[in-house]
């Protein structure tokens, strides 16, 4: 079978081994490397939109070629920083979002490190590029890529015309109007997304995040904030039971929380209402369990988050201190598994972390007590939020499936995995005297 007809995870290093001699085909791409510059970057997407636009294939980052067929392999330094911005630039910059994408750093039996990029085949055709105010549409023919013309892009558009016309919808309707016309989406759940006090009853999962991070923006205003959330993937009822006093006393006392810590550790009381338990307080270090699952917490970026900053540099440009971006994370999840596991469930899950308005925020890298931290420039924020967000199998560990969000804060102002303080080398969180 050939490598290209494989699953990412059916792949074996002695599977890439073997193409060594074989010539670049209709989906199969060799690159030997993908630089941090925008010209770099913009020619990976162009493969990627190809390939997805085409029939799917994998491009294999890390291959030495002679003409058009694979000679040998480099070693890619840094590998799974790479294979992060890598997902991270399709994610961004490739729409409709590419289901079952994947970038897999793979050790050969030479030591030498290479990437997997696999494109699956798609029913979402056309897919395009929309990166630094440009629209590009590529398609892979043969072992080579061209521009799409204006009659291929119209018949791809004829050929989804399902997707064409739900796309049209999404611009000109709201988005009660648009859960009517989606087909996955009942009648009976738009009826419940009007009334928040029954959001728990829905059952389309974009939906309700939809619904919870609209309701969240228009409280929050031109406010600061954090947030993380994780949620039953896929949702599957009503799991929490808020009468249950064991529920409420482990939200109010969370396990193995470092003491004064930036933690789930809280000072606030919870009260159940008609969607779970919630804390009255808003943006007040809150925690919430809705009764499907859905868990968050959320807490505004103020003077404990930029920890010991000077009042007057807070107020222009405020310093997302590393102890609350790493600690953060980590404790929610952790206590996240801890409270499904008690909650007896086994699925998976959707997990996200956002920034909300932190245009002119700043970040430095290191461990805040290096020299290296006192010494290196702050790089200043110049959009305004951060959202990013993951999947997760229902055995996750908590600390490397934190750290993979955080490494996409940091890309985002521009630092790499070296960066980030208080992990080891196996994505594990610890700090000194914990």
């Amino acid at each position: 079978m050939l490598i290209e007809e494989k699953g990412l995870a059916d792949v074996s290093p002695a599977d890439i081994e073997a193409l060594v001699g074989q010539k670049e085909r209709n989906r199969l791409e060799f690159k030997e490397t993908v630089g941090n510059g925008a010209s770099e970057l913009m020619e990976f997407l162009r493969d990627v939109c190809a390939m997805v636009n085409a029939d799917g294939g994998i491009i294999v980052v890390g291959a030495k070629t002679t003409g058009e067929e694979c000679s040998g392999f480099v070693d890619l330094k840094d590998v799974d920083d790479l294979a992060q911005r890598l997902r991270q630039t399709v994610l961004d910059s490739v729409e409709d979002r590419i289901f079952d994408f994947g970038v897999k750093p793979f050790k050969l039996s030479t030591s030498q490190n290479v990437l997997l990029v696999y494109i699956p085949a798609s029913f979402g055709k056309p897919h395009m590029i929309k990166k630094d105010k440009r629209t590009e549409f590529w398609r892979r023919y043969e072992s080579d890529k061209r521009p799409m013309t204006i009659a291929e892009i119209r018949s791809a558009f004829l050929n989804n015309a399902d997707s064409m016309t739900l796309r049209r919808i999404d611009q000109k309707v709201d988005k009660v109007h648009q859960i009517l016309v989606k087909e996955e989406t009942t009648k009976e759940e738009a009826r419940i997304i009007t009334n928040e006090a029954q959001l728990h009853k829905v059952t389309n999962l974009t939906l309700l995040l939809e619904k919870l991070d609209s309701e969240f923006s228009r409280q929050l205003g031109k406010r600061r904030a954090f947030r993380l959330t994780i949620t039953p993937s896929p949702l599957v009822g009503e799991i929490v039971d808020p009468s249950r006093r064991d529920i409420r006393e482990l939200l109010s006392n969370p396990p193995k929380q470092r003491y004064a810590g930036w933690n789930m550790q809280n000072t606030g009381d919870f009260r159940v209402t008609s969607l779970g338990f919630e804390m009255p307080e808003f943006l007040q270090h809150e925690l919430r369990l809705l009764r499907n699952g859905h868990f968050e917490f959320r807490t505004e970026i103020d003077e404990s988050f930029s920890w010991k900053q000077d009042p007057q540099e807070f107020k222009s440009h405020p310093l997302l201190y590393p102890l609350p971006v790493t600690e953060y994370p980590v404790s929610f999840l952790r206590f996240a598994k801890h409270l499904f596991s008690f909650l007896r469930y086994k699925g998976g899950f959707v997990w996200r972390m956002r920034y909300y308005n932190i245009k002119d925020c700043q970040l430095r890298p290191y461990h805040p007590e290096a020299i290296r931290f006192r010494i290196t420039d702050a790089r200043i924020f110049t959009e305004n939020n951060v959202f990013v967000e993951d999947n997760l199998l229902p055995d996750f560990d908590p600390d490397s499936s934190a750290l993979k969000l955080i490494q996409e804060l940091y890309y985002k102002f521009g630092f790499t995995r070296e960066h980030i303080p208080f992990f080891d080398d196996k994505g594990q969180f610890s700090l000194p005297n914990r």
